[in-house]
């Protein structure tokens, strides 16, 4: 009786959350000696938001949805060195509200690798023990991503929104006090149906690659990036 209890409890701790739809995924990969491009597509995309309440958080409403080309110097290295990345999008259709924003922070929490860091365990054992017997032998490589041209294709965005700012902590609190000011100076922040438009961006040069791990790069992007939301968000608000 009381496995079964558990068992149902377990049932009903893991519910979906979002669900996503692909259709339409090619690539063509072509090497020649050293050097490999990939060309990748994908036609059709939708996000759903199942629980706790129901959504469509994405959709896209051209075709492609996606596009990519990359072009990566030598693939017998270690190190992921890519000469050219350009990205492509099709026009989409978003609504950003504060569940669907908290379920994918929450989903991101849950796909982070070591957050939990060591058992109790664990550091007893290692504490009892010297360090040169711990690690034996040198840790293994890590891959290092170098990226010298990043193209983001311009992007055209139906934005449909619902978010109450002071507690939208997900987002920046750059970009949150920007909407504030904008708009006034109002907690809420309500957009039905506006057409957000990204220009094109060319991100990171041979000179000044994006170099370092693919988080570190990432954040680098997001970085560079932001301004330009910004800057979306105060042409939505005007």
């Amino acid at each position: 009786g009381g496995s079964g209890g558990a068992g149902a409890a377990a049932r009903r701790r893991r519910r979906e959350i979002f669900t996503v739809s692909l259709a339409g995924l090619g690539m063509d990969v072509r090497q020649e000696a050293r050097r490999r491009d990939v060309d990748f597509h994908i036609n059709d995309i939708q996000v759903d938001l199942q629980s706790p309440t129901r959504d469509v958080v994405l959709k896209s409403l051209t075709r492609p949805f996606l596009q990519t080309h990359s072009q990566r110097e030598d693939v017998t290295t270690l190190d992921v060195r890519l000469r050219q990345l350009k990205l492509t999008f099709g026009e989409l259709e978003v609504s950003v509200t504060g569940v669907a924003l908290e379920q994918a922070l929450l989903l991101r929490r849950g796909f982070s690798l070591g957050t939990g860091g060591l058992a109790l365990e664990e550091v007893l054992a290692r504490a009892n023990a010297p360090f040169h017997q711990l690690a034996r032998e040198p840790p293994p490589a890590s891959s290092k991503l170098v990226v010298s041209s990043l193209v983001v294709g311009h992007a055209k965005v139906d934005v449909w929104c619902r978010l109450y700012l002071p507690d939208a902590h997900y987002v920046p609190k750059t970009l949150r006090d920007t909407i504030q000011v904008v708009s006034l100076g109002t907690h809420r922040l309500d957009v039905k149906g506006a057409q957000v438009k990204l220009p094109q961006q060319t991100l990171f040069t041979e000179r000044h690659p994006g170099e370092g791990s693919y988080g570190a790069v990432m954040a680098r992007v997001s970085e560079l990036y932001l301004p330009h939301v910004k800057n979306c968000w105060r042409s939505l608000l005007q």
